[in-house]
């Protein structure tokens, strides 16, 4: 049974998250035998000589996904005395990932296309209290919200793994298509400020006033649903 799975069955069985939560964890350490944080991410998830790496990687990133919609029913104090072990791995590995898919992406770019997503991510790190960017795309018939991410320390720490996460996403579209606001400013004491960026031919142009104030309502509601993006140990802004 995959962790996503146990997490899933022991949370039916017990009604808890955080009983659900620690029988995960307890799983993990088993299969580890007692390696430290730093041998498991650089053999069980990433080892090139653990053929099973990759798949170890994907059921995390499954358990993940599955966890992070109930993880408010868990407060910081509950985890910090279960010392939660398999957090610590799902942020080591989900950070990492996102520097090396980084590194994939622009290694294919040329050095103009890079320059603008230098510029891209210099732009949105100066803006003044930051919340979360909000990534959209079109169907058929309007934009729908793909992801949301906090921005956390965006703008003053950009070698921490929240930032290498909001990059990929920014890459991804401007490779594909897209646009990517920027929420700033605090519920409730200033008015909320929004800057929108077109992506697109792996490059970006600034949204006008007119064409952001499209994306206003969305952007300022709760998000749609709890799969959206955001960054394991960022505080949601939302």
């Amino acid at each position: 049974m995959g962790l996503a799975e146990l997490f899933l069955a022991q949370l039916e069985k017990t009604g808890s998250v955080l009983e659900a939560l620690t029988c995960c964890d307890r799983e993990l350490k088993e299969r580890l035998q007692n390696q430290t944080e730093s041998e498991a991410v650089t053999f069980y998830y990433f080892g090139p000589k653990n053929p099973d790496a990759h798949r170890h990687f994907q059921e995390l990133m499954e358990f993940w996904k599955v966890y992070r919609r109930y993880r408010h029913q868990v407060s910081e104090k509950e985890k910090e005395q279960r010392d939660l072990f398999i957090l610590e791995c799902v942020y080591e590995v989900d950070g990492i990932s996102h520097i090396e898919q980084c590194r994939r992406i622009l290694g294919e770019w040329g050095r103009e296309e890079r320059k603008n997503a230098q510029q891209l991510s210099n732009r949105i790190g100066r803006i003044f209290n930051s919340k979360y960017i909000c990534f959209f795309q079109m169907d058929e018939e309007d934009y729908q919200e793909q992801y949301r991410i906090s921005l956390g320390e965006f703008g003053t720490k950009p070698n921490t793994f929240g930032y290498f996460a909001v990059l990929e996403k920014l890459l991804e579209y401007m490779e594909e298509e897209g646009t990517a606001v920027v929420v700033s400013g605090s519920k409730g004491l200033t008015p909320r400020r929004l800057e929108g960026y077109r992506l697109s031919g792996r490059n970006y142009r600034l949204c006008s006033e007119e064409e952001t104030a499209v994306f206003r309502e969305r952007a300022l509601a709760p998000p749609p649903n709890e799969a959206l993006g955001f960054y394991p140990k960022g505080d949601s802004g939302f």
